[in-house]
């Protein structure tokens, strides 16, 4: 076991452990803790979107609840992340409705080429991070009491709006019925999904301007959540479906559901920030350095090959397939994270303007 870390050492260098003259040349600005969260929540969406493929109902809970894990942790890490850089490097408005362009014109690819259906219509994750991005951003504006305050309105109109709107309708007006799935009724629709986002700002900015809020207070407030999620359980005991196989507790999501994960996922924020320079959460911070990449080539994978080729189904099926993709993306992963930057510098488009430039001509 030994020789597997030591081997583990040179492969994912520890930032306390590496070489200071690499470290003085290249000095890193990722948060090791931040990736390997991130990293977690990867590996729990590979496992929770292979499950419709590879698995018959009715799932147990345990993995029901496993699955469930992803999808808060990565809304409340793309709030947490705005909230984090706008107390020493605020970034402009215009730098997060790029990044929320970007993320839209991946979803609507993945959309029409993975899923063959129109862009816009189901509102996966992608939509709501990129909606989520420029509201966190603007959030900052407000005090942060207000922000927790607008988060606790959007949780308590949920279950209003989906009773009024309706979960689970076809609707046969396009256009009304983008809008229902925007709100309510799409896989993640605004009313939860954006409270969770608004409450990764603030723990974000409170954590950046007192870091020993995010290591030392943080789990009372996200034991607290958790505590009020079961308590809401245990007082609602609603009905669990699925949704086309998928596996989540959140169909539709109920105040339970949010209360808990939110619980959950900022215990795993505040776990992952105090161990960030142990071993395991380096090899998980692999993933979480080309998050988007693995999403886009796990569910490339799990449509076009698993879906297609793999057969039979069960336990032992589901699990060799899910090993499997875990090890090839993290290798993957590593693949992109060591290279992508020499990568980038090769195929820009300034130096290609630079060696396509005439000689003696100059800006």
């Amino acid at each position: 076991m030994r020789v597997v870390w030591d081997t583990l050492d040179v492969i994912v260098p520890s930032p306390t452990l590496s070489n200071p003259e690499r470290t003085a040349r290249a000095p890193s600005t990722r948060d090791t803790g931040i990736d390997a969260l991130r990293g977690f929540a990867v590996l729990t969406m590979i496992g929770a979107n292979m499950v419709p493929y590879l698995l018959d109902e009715p799932y147990p809970f345990w993995l029901r609840v496993f699955a469930s894990l992803a999808a808060p942790t990565f809304v409340l890490l793309a709030g947490f992340m705005v909230g984090h850089r706008s107390i020493e490097r605020p970034r402009p408005m215009r730098h997060h409705l790029k990044r929320a362009a970007e993320l839209l014109l991946v979803a609507s690819l993945i959309d029409h080429l993975i899923w063959n259906t129109a862009p816009f219509s189901n509102f996966d994750i992608l939509y709501l991070i990129a909606l989520v991005l420029p509201l966190a951003q603007a959030a900052q504006r407000l005090p942060r009491v207000a922000v927790l305050l607008l988060a606790a309105a959007v949780f308590a109109a949920t279950r209003p709006l989906q009773q009024l709107l309706g979960y689970g309708r076809d609707i046969p007006q396009p256009l009304v019925d983008r809008l229902h799935a925007l709100l309510v009724d799409g896989w993640f629709p605004v009313f939860p999904w954006l409270g969770i986002g608004l409450v990764g700002s603030v723990v974000g900015a409170v954590s950046r301007q007192r870091p020993e809020f995010a290591t030392r207070r943080l789990h009372r407030v996200a034991l607290l959540c958790f505590a009020g999620g079961i308590a809401r359980w245990w007082h609602v005991r609603p009905a669990l479906p699925t949704r086309g196989g998928y596996a989540e507790l959140f169909y539709p999501p109920s105040l339970a559901f949010v209360l808990t994960a939110l619980g959950v996922a900022l215990c795993l924020l505040a776990l992952t920030l105090r161990l960030q320079y142990s071993r395991v959460c380096r090899v998980l911070s692999v993933y979480g350095r080309a998050s988007l990449l693995i999403y886009v080539v796990h569910l490339a994978s799990i449509t076009l090959v698993v879906d297609r080729f793999v057969q039979g189904r069960g336990w032992p099926v589901f699990l060799l397939s899910y090993t499997a993709h875990a090890v090839i993306l993290w290798c993957l992963a590593l693949v992109v994270s060591r290279y992508w930057h020499r990568w980038r510098r090769v195929f820009s488009l300034r130096r290609f303007a630079a060696l396509t430039r005439p000689a003696g001509w100059s800006a």
